[in-house]
């Protein structure tokens, strides 16, 4: 098993669109973190604060290319993305780490890892999702 290096992402910047170590946004994390360390590439998606109440509820279905898809799971493993409701809207994403955890950065945060089973985020959670590639 491969040894991964989440402090490496822990306190990056929240930058809307962002997806360097200066700063990220949620789903800016979520890929670099899938291809730096996990050598996944997601499929890019970019959103504006301004039309999350759009973009975000499809977060799952825009994120997608050609040659791969996103599958619901009910046991969430490395790598897969988990999305939750911020102030009753489908607008946010963390990456699912090992034991538990994820990996996520917000508006006004630093990146930083969290439990799903916090109560915070439990009852946030809509699903976990993990990018397949079609065979």
């Amino acid at each position: 098993m491969m040894a991964l290096n989440v402090a490496r992402y822990v306190g990056i910047p929240y930058k809307e669109r962002g997806r360097s170590a200066a700063g990220a946004d949620c789903w800016g994390i979520c890929l670099m973190f899938a291809r730096e360390q996990l050598r996944v590439e997601l499929p890019e998606y970019f959103y504006s604060e301004a039309d999350l109440l759009e973009a975000a509820p499809r977060l799952i279905e825009r994120a997608t290319r050609p040659g791969g898809r996103w599958v619901q799971v009910e046991r969430p493993a490395l790598g897969d993305v988990a999305v939750f409701r911020i102030k009753g809207l489908p607008t946010h994403c963390g990456l699912v780490l090992v034991g538990g955890l994820f990996l996520h950065s917000l508006p006004g945060r630093n990146a930083t890892v969290e439990s799903l089973n916090d109560l915070d985020w439990t009852n946030r959670l809509i699903g976990c999702y993990r990018w397949t590639l079609e065979s």
